[in-house]
């Protein structure tokens, strides 16, 4: 059902690809939350039945 589903992350103008997107990454957007922006994470398609939570920083 989802075999195709990747991911874009975007964070103050910068986009990454389902490829560059990694732990160490989301750590370092997580802890440095306070410098950002905003950070989105978008499914490549719709994703039925999941709770999705949108959260705003500063």
């Amino acid at each position: 059902m989802y075999s195709t589903l990747r991911y874009t992350l975007e964070s103050n103008g910068t986009t990454y690809e389902n490829d560059s997107i990694n732990a160490s990454l989301l750590v370092e957007l997580i802890t440095n939350l306070e410098l950002q922006e905003y950070v989105v994470l978008a499914p490549s398609e719709l994703v039925k039945g999941k709770y999705v939570y949108a959260g705003c920083c500063a």
